[in-house]
């Protein structure tokens, strides 16, 4: 309560709180936020060892980036591509204009080749243990859902596909 109101009606002394109950819960919505991550390698000498005309120069290990020389294409980034794309069917063209939109200019060709890198060379083992497991399998069951798709998705004869896949 404001200062103002924070006294008796009768006597005029000031009010002390005894509680304070829960009315009611708000669920805010944060809007998703771009953040840029530096990342530093420390570089060491020994100033024992090292002289004017010869250093011994050592540099910490650097964690290996999922995208080799791709300033933008952090693992956060191409889950979020991939999540938009695979799970929630928004197709690359779409979210070009969406990356837009919050500042980073991605193209849906960008996006494209990070998810065929990312999906054959990160995630190729995770793909090769799921198909193992899958023929093991007496039935399979799948989602055969239809699913419209537009030219970004390397479809050339058919504008509809199913969420199937063959096992090869």
């Amino acid at each position: 309560m404001p200062d103002e109101k924070c006294s008796c009606h009768e006597c005029h002394a000031r009010l002390v709180q005894v509680a304070n109950p829960k009315i009611r819960e708000e669920v805010k919505f944060v809007p998703a936020k771009l953040r840029l991550l530096e990342h530093h390698q420390a570089v060491y000498k020994c100033p024992e060892c090292s002289s004017d005309d010869h250093s011994k120069i050592s540099k910490a290990p650097i964690p290996r980036s999922l995208i080799s020389h791709s300033k933008t294409g952090s693992p956060s980034i191409i889950a979020h591509i991939a999540a938009m794309k695979y799970v929630y069917k928004v197709p690359c063209y779409r979210q070009e204009a969406m990356w837009k939109l919050k500042g980073l200019p991605l193209t849906r060709q960008q996006m494209s080749k990070w998810l065929i890198d990312v999906f054959n060379n990160q995630l190729s083992p995770l793909y090769d243990l799921l198909l193992k497991e899958l023929k093991r399998q007496r039935f399979l069951h799948v989602d055969e859902t239809p699913s419209k798709f537009s030219s970004d998705c390397f479809l050339s004869c058919s504008s509809r596909s199913r969420n199937s896949s063959v096992l090869s």
